[in-house]
């Protein structure tokens, strides 16, 4: 599976998990990738760490 991260976006971003294991998704990151309230993402366990993927 290829995890690279886009040129233009940096390559990480930190968030918090609150004690009900939610975080929130950079709105730039919300915006590129179209994520709005609703949105279903895949949650992959990979190596690295865990992916959301839209």
């Amino acid at each position: 599976m290829d995890t690279k991260v886009a040129e233009n976006q940096p390559k990480e971003a930190e968030v918090v998990v609150t004690k009900k294991g939610q975080t929130t998704i950079p709105v730039k990151l919300r915006r590129k990738y179209k994520i709005e309230e609703g949105t279903k993402l895949a949650v992959i366990d990979t190596d690295e760490g865990v992916l959301y993927k839209p």
